[in-house]
Protein backbone atom coordinates (compact mmCIF):
# COMPACT_ATOMS: atom_id res chain seq x y z
CA UNK A 1 0.00 0.00 0.00
CA UNK A 2 2.66 2.48 0.90
CA UNK A 3 4.82 1.64 -1.95
CA UNK A 4 1.54 2.03 -4.12
CA UNK A 5 1.14 5.66 -3.03
CA UNK A 6 5.05 6.59 -3.36
CA UNK A 7 4.83 5.43 -7.06
CA UNK A 8 1.74 7.11 -7.39
CA UNK A 9 3.15 10.29 -6.12
CA UNK A 10 6.26 9.82 -8.08
CA UNK A 11 4.75 9.67 -10.54
CA UNK A 12 2.11 12.55 -10.61
CA UNK A 13 5.42 14.75 -9.17
CA UNK A 14 6.97 13.74 -12.55
CA UNK A 15 4.07 14.61 -14.74
CA UNK A 16 3.47 18.10 -13.01
CA UNK A 17 7.20 18.50 -13.65
CA UNK A 18 7.72 17.50 -17.35
CA UNK A 19 4.43 19.70 -17.57
CA UNK A 20 6.01 22.47 -16.31
CA UNK A 21 8.60 22.11 -18.65
CA UNK A 22 6.74 21.95 -21.69
CA UNK A 23 7.16 25.93 -23.89
CA UNK A 24 3.61 27.07 -24.66
CA UNK A 25 3.67 27.57 -28.33
CA UNK A 26 3.76 30.77 -29.82
CA UNK A 27 0.55 31.92 -31.22
CA UNK A 28 1.99 35.07 -32.25
CA UNK A 29 1.43 36.37 -35.72
CA UNK A 30 4.42 38.17 -37.72
CA UNK A 31 3.86 41.40 -39.17
CA UNK A 32 4.14 42.91 -42.17
CA UNK A 33 5.15 46.33 -42.98
CA UNK A 34 4.12 47.45 -46.88
CA UNK A 35 6.72 50.13 -48.34
CA UNK A 36 6.10 49.78 -51.79
CA UNK A 37 3.94 49.60 -53.84
CA UNK A 38 1.51 51.65 -51.27
CA UNK A 39 -2.09 51.91 -51.54
CA UNK A 40 -3.45 53.63 -54.84
CA UNK A 41 -0.29 53.33 -56.88
CA UNK A 42 -0.82 53.68 -60.29
CA UNK A 43 1.23 50.25 -62.60
CA UNK A 44 2.02 50.23 -65.91
CA UNK A 45 1.44 47.17 -67.84
CA UNK A 46 4.69 45.43 -69.11
CA UNK A 47 6.53 46.88 -65.85
CA UNK A 48 8.34 45.67 -62.93
CA UNK A 49 6.76 46.18 -59.38
CA UNK A 50 9.07 47.78 -57.12
CA UNK A 51 8.15 45.67 -54.01
CA UNK A 52 9.84 46.62 -50.68
CA UNK A 53 7.97 44.91 -47.40
CA UNK A 54 9.07 44.10 -43.57
CA UNK A 55 8.59 41.31 -42.38
CA UNK A 56 9.48 40.24 -38.53
CA UNK A 57 8.38 37.23 -36.31
CA UNK A 58 8.88 36.78 -32.23
CA UNK A 59 10.63 33.47 -33.31
CA UNK A 60 10.79 32.69 -36.62
CA UNK A 61 9.47 33.73 -40.32
CA UNK A 62 8.79 30.94 -42.93
CA UNK A 63 7.63 31.77 -45.98
CA UNK A 64 5.70 34.99 -47.55
CA UNK A 65 2.92 35.09 -50.67
CA UNK A 66 1.72 37.68 -53.25
CA UNK A 67 -1.17 37.31 -54.51
CA UNK A 68 -2.94 39.72 -57.15
CA UNK A 69 -5.71 39.32 -58.47
CA UNK A 70 -8.67 41.86 -60.55
CA UNK A 71 -10.76 43.60 -58.25
CA UNK A 72 -13.49 44.74 -60.83
CA UNK A 73 -16.18 41.63 -60.23
CA UNK A 74 -17.15 43.65 -56.73
CA UNK A 75 -14.73 42.75 -54.55
CA UNK A 76 -15.70 38.90 -54.39
CA UNK A 77 -12.77 37.68 -54.93
CA UNK A 78 -14.15 35.02 -57.90
CA UNK A 79 -12.77 34.22 -60.70
CA UNK A 80 -13.23 36.67 -63.39
CA UNK A 81 -14.49 35.78 -67.11
CA UNK A 82 -12.75 36.99 -69.90
CA UNK A 83 -13.43 38.56 -72.96
CA UNK A 84 -12.37 38.29 -76.35
CA UNK A 85 -10.97 41.95 -75.85
CA UNK A 86 -9.57 41.71 -72.63
CA UNK A 87 -8.47 39.44 -69.42
CA UNK A 88 -8.00 40.01 -66.01
CA UNK A 89 -4.46 39.08 -64.85
CA UNK A 90 -4.09 37.40 -61.49
CA UNK A 91 -1.18 36.17 -60.06
CA UNK A 92 0.51 34.07 -56.81
CA UNK A 93 3.71 33.51 -55.94
CA UNK A 94 5.39 32.17 -52.55
CA UNK A 95 9.12 32.95 -51.05
CA UNK A 96 10.81 31.15 -48.31
CA UNK A 97 12.57 33.07 -45.72
CA UNK A 98 15.97 31.62 -44.58
CA UNK A 99 16.35 29.57 -41.66
CA UNK A 100 16.29 31.19 -38.31
CA UNK A 101 15.36 34.42 -39.90
CA UNK A 102 13.03 36.45 -37.47
CA UNK A 103 13.44 39.83 -39.53
CA UNK A 104 13.55 40.68 -42.77
CA UNK A 105 13.80 43.49 -45.39
CA UNK A 106 12.31 42.12 -48.61
CA UNK A 107 12.58 44.11 -51.73
CA UNK A 108 12.92 43.17 -55.50
CA UNK A 109 11.10 43.72 -58.77
CA UNK A 110 10.48 39.90 -59.72
CA UNK A 111 7.19 41.09 -60.40
CA UNK A 112 6.39 42.51 -64.00
CA UNK A 113 2.86 43.15 -65.19
CA UNK A 114 2.17 41.36 -68.54
CA UNK A 115 0.36 43.35 -71.51
CA UNK A 116 -0.78 40.35 -72.68
CA UNK A 117 -1.99 36.78 -71.98
CA UNK A 118 -2.12 34.03 -74.50
CA UNK A 119 -2.44 37.32 -77.08
CA UNK A 120 -5.46 38.84 -75.49
CA UNK A 121 -4.56 42.01 -73.68
CA UNK A 122 -4.61 42.17 -69.98
CA UNK A 123 -7.55 43.98 -68.28
CA UNK A 124 -6.51 47.32 -66.64
CA UNK A 125 -7.81 49.03 -64.13
CA UNK A 126 -8.47 48.49 -60.10
CA UNK A 127 -6.48 45.36 -58.62
CA UNK A 128 -5.78 43.59 -55.21
CA UNK A 129 -2.44 43.24 -53.59
CA UNK A 130 -2.67 40.69 -51.07
CA UNK A 131 0.70 39.85 -49.17
CA UNK A 132 0.69 37.17 -46.78
CA UNK A 133 3.44 36.16 -44.39
CA UNK A 134 3.62 32.38 -42.26
CA UNK A 135 5.80 31.91 -39.33
CA UNK A 136 7.34 28.57 -38.34
CA UNK A 137 4.25 27.34 -36.01
CA UNK A 138 2.24 28.11 -39.30
CA UNK A 139 0.43 31.56 -37.86
CA UNK A 140 -0.33 33.64 -40.55
CA UNK A 141 -0.89 37.70 -41.03
CA UNK A 142 -1.77 39.48 -44.57
CA UNK A 143 -2.40 43.10 -45.30
CA UNK A 144 -4.16 44.32 -48.58
CA UNK A 145 -3.60 47.03 -50.54
CA UNK A 146 -5.69 48.27 -53.51
CA UNK A 147 -3.75 49.17 -57.10
CA UNK A 148 -4.62 50.91 -60.48
CA UNK A 149 -2.73 48.91 -63.21
CA UNK A 150 -2.94 51.19 -66.69
CA UNK A 151 -1.52 50.76 -69.93
CA UNK A 152 1.45 53.35 -70.67
CA UNK A 153 1.25 56.01 -72.59
CA UNK A 154 2.92 56.75 -76.03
Amino acid sequence: MIKRFVILTVALLATALFSACEKDGDTQKPTINIIEPTDGTELLTGEEIHFEVEFSDNQELKSYKVDIHSAEDGHSHTKSMSTDEHIPWAMQKSWDFEVGQKNAHIHHHEIVIPTAIDGVPIETGHYHMLIYCTDKEGNESWKAIGIAIAMPTK
